[in-house]
């Protein structure tokens, strides 16, 4: 009695171990430490109730396997940041891999153990395959299914991995309620192959509908680039027209002041100099985008009470194309007009930004006070407009054109201010032009 009671806890705790394998790799809610012995513990109990209820046959053993799905989701729930149906899509994985593995064991113990036994000896024998197992897919497809720490599952890939587990557990029931004649005659080879093909297909399903993700973000981002050259192209104009009517104007005012009476003339042209003066402030940084995007951008800041104030050397940013510039200065800029938009006090609508060389790369730092506490999501701050469209694609937009340089782009929020930096590594040419102008 003792050694089946062995037996029984040593199976336990073999499929609970599924669950540390597919949840290490995931972003962990604090303190995992805790929060993993209460799942583990958890999991645990419920796998050895499963053992007994699978062992009963019949409706028994769907509900056995409900058990532990529920128990899987409910650990990776409570210990990671994963969503429900994340969650659950874990859980999937966490029941048919050590199934998978146990009917390899079963393989082993039906020709090289004493068939029909509860020994500690023929449990070892079934447990090892799933051991080796655990091992593999703890350093493969553990690691590599999941994006930055969690799983985006939609509905119908949800539904494709459940209809999986559906049929892996009706080849294993068939398995499991097999007799001597069963592996007499090798059923278990077809039955093996086909729960073989389920875990291939679960495997190529998850790595379908994430290229299908990644493709459906570039588009978007694409999308954005194209948006992002467009308006470039807008802004240029824009103020190129800017520059030329300024110029005339004040060749006009420049006649209009030798014409009628000095005092009415003098008020009247200063007035217009006054609501002039907002389209005449041109930034001239040595580069034809970041020139474009500050003076764009200060006009509209003039005009809603915030200061943008700025150290750079453009000549700095040729390494970027223009409109990737431009997309990357652009996003930045708008995200930090959208936070400072938010605070009442005038006096803390600023935004700062610096560009410069350090240690042969270049950094784009752009700083500004926040007025709510921001979450954050893959590492990304979570959008709080209702109407998302492309709200959320901004940071992303930089994120992949930063990388597109083989640079990094780091995030942080300290003393209520949002700081985005941006690190660039300067091609040699870059840094041989830049040699002799020091760094800050």
């Amino acid at each position: 009695m003792m050694e089946t009671a062995a037996v029984w806890i040593l199976k336990a705790i073999f499929f609970a171990a599924a669950a540390v394998v597919y949840l290490s790799p995931l972003k962990h809610r604090q303190p995992i430490a805790a929060r993993g012995t209460v799942s583990l513990a958890g999991v645990t109990a419920a796998c050895g109730l499963a053992l007994i209820w699978a062992q009963k046959g019949g409706w028994w053993y769907p509900a056995a396997v409900l058990v532990k799905l529920a128990a899987f989701s409910l650990a990776a729930c409570f210990c990671t940041e994963c969503r429900k149906r994340a969650a659950l899509y874990v859980a999937v994985w966490a029941v048919i891999t050590p199934g998978f593995g146990g009917m390899i064991g079963q393989v082993l113990v039906y020709y090289y153990g004493t068939w029909g036994t509860e020994t500690i000896g023929d449990s070892i024998l079934y447990l090892l395959p799933g051991v080796v197992l655990y091992l593999i897919v703890n350093l493969t497809i553990a690691r590599m299914m999941p994006v930055n720490g969690t799983y985006g599952i939609g509905p119908r890939q949800l539904s494709s991995a459940l209809g999986l587990l559906a049929v892996f557990e009706i080849l294993s029931y068939a398995v499991l309620s097999g007799d001597e004649a069963f592996w007499t005659a090798k059923l278990w080879i077809p039955v093996l192959l086909a729960q073989f093909y389920c875990v291939t297909m679960l495997y190529l399903q998850t790595e379908l509908f994430k290229k299908s993700a990644m493709e459906k973000e570039l588009e978007v981002l694409n999308l954005l680039w194209q948006k992002q050259k467009a308006q470039y192209q807008l802004a240029r104009e824009n103020i190129d027209l800017i520059n030329r009517k300024c110029h005339d104007l004040k060749h006009q005012i420049a006649a209009i002041r030798g014409i009628s009476d000095p005092e009415q003339r003098e008020e009247y042209l200063s007035g217009i100099e006054q609501s002039i003066q907002i389209y005449d402030a041109v930034v001239q940084t040595g580069n034809e985008a970041l020139d474009t995007i500050l003076t764009e951008k200060s006009l509209y800041c003039k005009a809603n009470g915030i200061t943008i104030n700025c150290v750079a050397d453009g000549s700095r940013l040729s390494v970027l194309n223009t409109v990737d510039l431009y997309a990357i200065l652009g996003n930045a800029v708008d995200n930090a007009i959208e936070g400072v938009s938010q605070i009442r006090e005038a006096e803390k609508r600023l935004i700062d930004i610096l560009i410069y060389n350090k240690d042969h790369f270049l950094v784009i730092n752009i700083i500004n006070p926040v007025g709510r506490e921001l979450r954050f999501h893959d590492e990304l701050p979570v959008s709080t407009k209702k109407d998302h469209g492309y709200h959320g694609y901004g940071l992303k937009s930089i994120r992949h054109y930063v990388q597109k340089y083989g640079g990094y782009m780091n995030i942080s929020v300290k003393h209520s201010c949002f700081d985005l930096t941006l690190i660039i590594p300067l091609p040699e040419a870059a840094m041989q032009d830049t040699e002799g102008t020091g760094t800050e």
